[in-house]
């Protein structure tokens, strides 16, 4: 494991690259981590490492990083967006592919992460597969959860005491500004499913509404590229409190590990 910097001026990013083990015969292998959003990312934080230990195992040069205005990378939070999230992506591809010597480089996104990792394998023609793991598939139907779930977080914080006033809106904590709000809203991955070459698998722990109703309808369409796995796991990022890590969800990364080869 090693932990870098890499990106261009003042927008440099923080990563984890875990190097392939042993030796492949073949082309270099190699997988970029989209990870999701807030406090998703941070429940879900040691799962993707685990994800990425079993992925160097088998044979995958792996790098996992921060995008710009979150965790260890440049950047205040009130300044991140999703259109500069698009652009991390590809500088982690292009990081990526230098380092191990790949031509190709598939990419594992969850939640918010698994709607940017679509779009990156609309735009680009480099990216072998795709794993979307609970994907965020119509933004205003997400943030309409995260409200719910900010609004019973702050009702149990202040039942004595009001919460201080915040320069910059924000949900559990973490500062959601209109500008990526509004970016999020437009969300609408099952338009660019359809358009997507790569073989893909998705991984759902979660089955509601809208999302579940709208996926299912997708891998009907494309059944030849796709392939749906149920967990029935715990999804890592629905932890109710910031002071424990997400749970281990065993199944899906058996699963993800398994079709990845």
């Amino acid at each position: 494991m090693t932990p870098f910097f890499f990106g261009e001026g003042q927008r440099r990013l923080f990563g984890v690259y875990d190097p392939a083990e042993g030796l492949n015969a073949k082309a270099p292998r190699a997988v970029v981590f989209c990870a999701p959003w807030g406090p998703e990312y941070t429940f879900s934080h040691g799962v993707f490492r685990r994800l990425a230990l079993n992925l160097a195992a088998g044979g995958y040069h792996v790098l996992r990083f921060d995008y710009f205005g979150a965790g260890d990378s440049a950047g205040e939070s009130t300044e991140a967006d999703l259109e500069g999230w698009r652009t991390d992506i590809d500088s982690a591809i292009d990081e990526l592919k230098s380092m191990a010597g790949a031509l190709r480089v598939s990419l594992i996104g969850a939640r918010i992460g698994a709607a940017l990792a679509a779009e990156a394998a609309v735009r680009r023609v480099d990216i072998d597969r795709l794993v979307l793991w609970d994907p965020v598939v119509v933004g205003r139907s997400y943030l309409d959860e995260l409200e719910l779930k900010h609004a019973a977080w702050v009702n149990e914080r202040t039942r004595y005491l009001p919460l201080p006033p915040a320069d910059t809106p924000n949900r559990l904590c973490h500062p959601l500004p209109a500008r990526i709000e509004q970016q999020m809203a437009a969300i609408d991955l099952a338009g660019l499913l359809t358009r997507l070459k790569q073989k893909i698998l998705l991984v759902l722990s979660e089955s509601r509404g809208t999302d579940a109703a709208a996926l299912g309808t997708i891998a009907n369409v494309i059944p030849n590229r796709l392939t749906l796995e149920r967990v029935r796991d715990r999804p890592p990022w629905r932890e109710d409190s910031p002071e424990f890590g997400g749970p281990m969800p065993v199944n899906a990364l058996g699963r993800i590990t398994a079709w990845m080869g």
